[in-house]
């Protein structure tokens, strides 16, 4: 049974790890059986993104996203409320290009995983967003809101200063890897826009 000091816990492992897998898909669980669907979604998209597609749980994810998106749908159906209402979350478009310079790209393999990833500048370190990318799908723009935010209570709208990081991982995982770049802004009420290079090794 889900309960405070459970998620306490699960909030500690996530504040060391932000990709600790099992933390990740129990605070998704709680969400989906208390039907908040869009929070479920969140908490799993990033499971999924950490996890590789030969990992023994990917599959079961897989169809536990699927059935977390039928019953968001049901409520979207039933409550005539749009995805970001659902979740409480206004939009706050944060659009970022990211770029890989000749150097690196030289140095690195198509397939390589790329995690874009925006965090506060101050306070926890767990990524409000992620989102996952292939060094061949560079240059690209990804587009982050309020709605991709993890964690609800600390949303991209609720953020003033955040840094926007984009790292290519060989192994697949978000927090480490060969290279990556960095960049920060403030946001407000207007849509933000950056310009990310990858152009500095992960040290």
């Amino acid at each position: 049974m889900w309960s405070p000091p459970i998620k306490a816990l699960t909030d500690e492992a996530l504040n060391g790890n932000p990709g600790e897998l099992q933390s990740l898909s129990l605070i998704g669980l709680a969400a989906f059986e208390e039907h908040r669907y869009q929070d479920a979604l969140k908490y799993w998209h990033h499971a999924l993104a950490e996890m590789g597609s030969d990992h023994p749980s990917h599959a079961a994810l897989v169809q536990a996203i699927g059935k977390a998106r039928n019953g968001l749908s049901a409520d979207e159906k039933n409550n005539n409320l749009t995805i970001n209402h659902v979740a409480g979350l206004p939009p706050t478009p944060l659009k970022v290009r990211v770029d890989i310079s000749p150097e690196i790209f030289e140095k690195v393999a198509l397939d390589d995983s790329v995690f874009v990833f925006v965090q506060t500048l101050s306070g926890s370190k767990v990524p409000l967003a992620t989102i996952r990318l292939k060094v061949s799908s560079l240059p690209a723009e990804v587009e982050f809101s309020g709605a991709d935010a993890i964690v609800t209570s600390n949303t991209l709208s609720q953020t003033a200063a955040i840094q926007v990081t984009a790292r290519v991982s060989r192994g697949g995982k978000s927090r480490s890897g060969e290279w990556l770049g960095r960049s920060s802004t403030t946001l407000n009420s207007k849509s933000a826009r950056l310009k990310l290079t990858i152009n500095l090794p992960d040290i």
